[in-house]
């Protein structure tokens, strides 16, 4: 049967490794898709290396997509509008996201005020 990992082209984000820690927190992008027989997917990291990692250890994310901001109590004016997102950090689980508003203005925004 086929794996059931993120598909080739996606980014992901690296958690869980033990053996790496360093790489946890670190984004990536799926280069193929999961090998059926080992249940790893070759992924592409951003200074080029290539990690043959479990499925488990990657978490499909939103960077590099463009989103538009919903439901956001504390900033309502800007539900609706349209942005970049940047990296996730892990710890806040928050997106770091680029709003398209002429001046690059950042902010951080949990996945669910995404879509």
């Amino acid at each position: 049967g086929r794996g059931h990992g993120p598909p080739a082209g996606s980014v992901v984000i690296l958690q869980g490794l033990s053996k790496a820690p360093q790489l946890n927190g670190r984004t990536g992008t799926v280069a193929a898709a999961v090998d059926g027989a080992t249940g790893r997917c070759q992924v592409l990291l951003a200074d080029n290396s290539v990690k043959s990692l479990k499925v488990e250890n990657l978490r499909q994310v939103l960077t590099g997509a463009v989103v538009r901001l919903k439901g956001l109590q504390a900033a309502p004016e800007l539900n609706g509008k349209l942005a970049e997102c940047g990296e996730l950090e892990l710890t806040s689980q928050r997106y770091s996201v680029t709003l398209a508003d002429g001046k690059d203005t950042i902010k951080k925004v949990k996945e669910p005020n995404l879509e």
